[in-house]
């Protein structure tokens, strides 16, 4: 494969779709913009997240499904990628909790991290192989919101690890906080004392880190706003508030739930995908990390959950849940993006994964 093509591979939602067999394999042509047939790459329920091991060896995916081999709760399946691209499954896990909806990884390469929408957040010990074992530790989270439709318990949405590796945040829609753990060895330890209280209602989803790890910056949902966060210095691991800011245009009043937040590669834009309103909000970043909001662009796809950009940072593809389809947008490069009308179909895009190695 040339240093102009990357692998990518969706994972999506099965559930009442037919002929989905749930990961799908591409080729991105880096120097084109454009995307081969996409092709069916493994067998698996409900992968709505895909996250690969460092190396590209190993594909984990959160199968988010409410019960797994009888009992309540979902899994956790690792695929080893063939030199053909298919999957090879290895092994499955319970995730710990009722809808798992994303993984992450240790900067040490030793823990895996479930987040489950129920309510919990999973510790998997990996071995020497990167397999994940049984659990070896589960926190449940606590807490409510006052859009009691959403909030009337606590959604842990995604696990960010921090830079330093030391400690790792939770967004938790349903109780409107982040919580946070810190990392001592090969276990967490829950920090109430430095969670973050984000605006009553607000719903925090994903959050995504500065290269350099000045800031971080949060999606809220359930009011469609960016928080650009601040570590304190003097107590690591807590964060303030320095900004919120609508990820929508001025003066639009709709139905819309952000979903995906990523920082370009160069620290220089930020991105978060639109869900109803079906866009790409465009943030310019200060040399001090403040965003600014430059321009909304349409997805061209129909309830955008997830984005990724290509490695190097110059194309940015976007999967849309709703319709099916997955298309590719233009980096430029001060951060804007362009469509180019390339898109490829993909059954109900839930999560979209390069695999790392060659590709722009």
């Amino acid at each position: 494969m040339s240093n102009c093509a990357s692998e990518v591979f969706f994972g999506t939602y099965t559930a009442g779709i037919a002929d989905n067999p749930g990961i799908w394999r591409s080729v991105f042509d880096a120097a084109s913009g454009t995307l081969s047939t996409p092709e069916p790459a493994a067998e698996t329920e409900q992968p709505s997240w895909l996250l690969f091991s460092p190396d590209g060896r190993l594909l984990y995916a959160a199968n988010e499904t409410e019960e797994f081999r009888e009992a309540e709760g979902g899994s956790v399946t690792v695929f080893r990628l063939r030199r053909d691209g298919t999957l090879r499954r290895s092994s499955t896990v319970a995730s710990g909790g009722v809808a798992p909806c994303h993984l992450s990884l240790s900067g040490d390469g030793h823990l895996l991290f479930a987040t489950n929408y129920g309510g919990t957040v999973t510790v998997l010990p990996l071995d020497a192989f990167g397999l994940p074992s049984p659990a070896a530790q589960q926190f449940e989270h606590e807490g409510s919101g006052p859009l009691k439709d959403r909030q009337a318990s606590a959604h842990p949405h995604s696990a960010v690890p921090a830079p330093n590796g030391k400690f790792i945040h939770v967004p938790d829609l349903g109780a409107d906080r982040v919580y946070v753990y810190e990392k001592l060895g090969d276990r967490l330890e829950q920090r109430p004392d430095l969670q973050l209280q984000a605006p009553a209602g607000s719903g925090p989803r994903h959050l995504a880190w500065h290269p350099d790890g000045s800031s971080a910056y949060l999606t809220c949902e359930l009011s469609s706003t960016l928080l650009h966060l601040a570590p304190e210095t003097e107590e690591p691991g807590r964060f303030h508030i320095n900004g919120e800011y609508s990820t929508l245009p001025t003066g639009v009043d709709t139905d819309n739930w952000p979903a995906e937040v990523a920082v370009h590669p160069r620290g220089h834009a930020l991105y978060v995908s639109n869900r109803g309103h079906d866009s790409l909000a465009v943030f310019q970043l200060a040399a001090d990390g403040t965003p600014e909001l430059t321009e909304v662009v349409p997805g061209g796809v129909q309830f955008p959950r997830h984005f990724a950009l290509s490695p190097c940072g110059n194309w940015l593809l976007a999967g849309g849940q709703h319709d099916g389809r997955v298309t590719v947008l233009r980096v430029l490069e001060d951060g804007s993006l362009e469509p180019t009308g390339n898109s490829a179909e993909v059954p109900a895009v839930a999560s979209i994964a390069f695999r790392p190695g060659a590709g722009s």
